[in-house]
């Protein structure tokens, strides 16, 4: 099945350039507590950027792929931090 082309948002050009992901400085923080795994994960979810080449906007779109990881990144995030707040919960009320 093959995918509708790509789009610009304020042309309706089809006319687009691919440029690349945006991989912008991931915070130590996360990577140490999660591991590489979450981090690639979230590297993964990064959407794809575009420029026109009829008007010069840029855009970003996520592929298929990121977005399916994307629904998978919320609820892992969501049960770390349930799971955290749980064992945190846990030492503070500790008898």
């Amino acid at each position: 099945m093959k995918s509708p082309p790509i789009e610009c948002p304020a042309c309706r050009s089809t006319d687009v350039h691919a440029c690349g992901k945006r991989y912008g400085l991931y915070p130590a923080g996360p990577l140490a507590i999660f591991g590489v795994a979450f981090a690639m994960l979230h590297q993964t979810s990064r959407p794809f950027d575009y420029r026109c080449k009829t008007c010069g906007q840029e855009f970003a779109r996520r592929t298929p792929i990121a977005r399916v990881v994307r629904w998978l990144f919320i609820p892992l995030v969501w049960f770390f931090v349930i799971a955290f707040g749980l064992g945190i919960l846990s030492l503070l009320f500790r008898r």
